[in-house]
């Protein structure tokens, strides 16, 4: 599906519990302009207008409570009936001027078929009735100069821009622009983003630092100025809080994509091994292993020339013992199926039970971690496990056994339920031990 077609969808997915008494108006659904305004000839003389807004009488032979609004309504009703803006124009000329509280995708919708043509083609009359439909509405706004391109017609941008923002002042237009840029950049708008930048508007004008962790491609030049205005003795400290920034923004804004300003960031700024605790738990925490794999392959060239093998190694244990108390599980494995820590720097590593059986696996490790460890065959035998059994703190010893019993094959070395039953019997628990001598009779 194209990118105009998914926004279409989601525009047209706008819907409304329509009340009974306008099953007539919803025969208009599907069916042309003629048919509409064959329904309004037929039902005239129940539309009331009053103070700008549209009224239906429900029941021409009931009295009291017998009158609803029908603004929304009605434009809902458009909004699948519309090839031009003729009919819009129809009802404002009958009375109706509250179409700034319309719904911003309904009035998309309604609009498109104009908008699909080039500026120069749109009448002066139409060009005005969108300009009025834009009147303190930025998702309107939006879907307009976002979709410009998707129309048919880039040129359509500065023309539109210009429309909007007739008559803004300084304030009013500094802040559409700050929010359009604040859009590009959060949604990813590579068009919305460069077409401001084309009429003259730079990002580094109307946003501060607290967006930069929304990446893409174009944004680049602006990272570029942003490292280059650090003073030299904070332009350390603003590239990591840049880089944390990033990667949070990985984690708690859905931004899976932000590789481009993570691997600019650092063909920029030379990082120190000994970086500050709060980056090494960005990066113990960032679920983007293709952050991590870019600071490995390039470990050579991502840290100050002054770093040793031995510098850059105890980064990387260090970021391996973060890692582990949060746990990042896929972050550990790559760590470890990629050799980033070297066996001579197992003594100092905070978990070393994913190297070696001397000892225990942490009892404050939950089932799922320890289903994580045999899925992906962290040790040869189950020996660690039982190490794990025999701690009175562990916290989940009998489902971890039944697990270990229906994952044999994930083990090198045969398992015998019999020596670990033996292991434990005077220290583990009574339910554990009787579920080991049921495994035991199934063997």
């Amino acid at each position: 599906m194209s990118t105009f077609d998914q926004k279409s969808q989601e525009i047209h997915s706008f819907q409304q519990i329509d009340p009974a008494e306008l099953d007539e108006w919803n025969a208009c659904i599907g069916k042309d302009e003629k048919e509409f305004m064959n329904t309004w000839n037929r039902l005239e003389s129940r539309i009331l207008f009053i103070s700008g807004r549209m009224y239906y009488i429900k029941n021409t032979d009931q009295v009291g409570d017998n009158v609803m609004g029908i603004d929304e309504h009605m434009f809902y009703i458009l909004s699948q009936v519309c090839k031009s803006l003729q009919l819009v124009h129809f009802l404002v000329y009958r009375g109706f001027n509250k179409i700034c509280d319309i719904k911003a995708p309904v009035k998309y919708t309604i609009c498109l078929s104009t908008l699909k043509c080039h500026y120069q083609d749109i009448s002066q009359k139409d060009r005005d009735l969108i300009q009025s439909m834009a009147v303190n509405d930025f998702k309107f706004v939006c879907m307009v100069l976002t979709n410009c391109h998707l129309l048919g017609h880039k040129e359509n941008f500065p023309f539109f821009f210009s429309l909007f923002t007739q008559g803004l002042n300084a304030r009013k237009m500094k802040e559409m622009v700050r929010d359009l840029f604040a859009r590009a950049a959060e949604d990813r708008d590579v068009f919305l983003y460069e077409s401001l930048e084309g009429i003259g508007y730079q990002f580094s004008m109307f946003n501060n630092d607290s967006t930069y962790h929304y990446e893409f491609k174009s944004m680049l030049p602006h990272f570029g100025k942003m490292i280059d205005s650090f003073p030299q003795e904070q332009k350390d400290q603003g590239c990591c809080q840049m880089l944390v920034s990033l990667m949070d923004s990985n984690i708690y804004s859905g931004n899976t994509d932000n590789y481009f300003g993570f691997k600019y960031l650092f063909t920029k700024h030379k990082f120190s091994t000994l970086m500050d605790t709060a980056v090494i738990q960005a990066f113990a925490d960032c679920n983007n292993l293709s952050f991590i794999d870019y600071l490995w392959m390039n470990r050579s060239t991502c840290f100050i020339e002054t770093s040793s093998p031995a510098d850059i190694n105890t980064f990387f244990t260090t970021l391996f013992n973060h890692a582990s108390t949060t746990p990042n599980m896929a972050l550990l494995e790559y760590l470890i199926k990629n050799r980033c820590i070297y066996k001579t720097d197992y003594k100092n590593l905070t978990m070393e039970p994913y190297f070696g059986c001397s000892e225990p696996i942490d009892p404050k490790y939950n089932l799922d971690v320890l289903v994580h460890c045999i899925d992906n065959r962290f040790f040869d035998s189950v020996d660690p496990y039982v190490n794990y059994l025999l701690d009175p703190d562990s916290e989940c010893s009998t489902p971890l056994v039944e697990y270990i019993y229906r994952n044999q094959d994930k083990f090198n070395t045969e398992i015998s339920f019999q020596s670990i039953y033996d292991q434990i019997k005077t220290s583990g628990s009574k339910h554990l031990q009787n579920h080991l001598l049921e495994l035991i009779e199934k063997v």
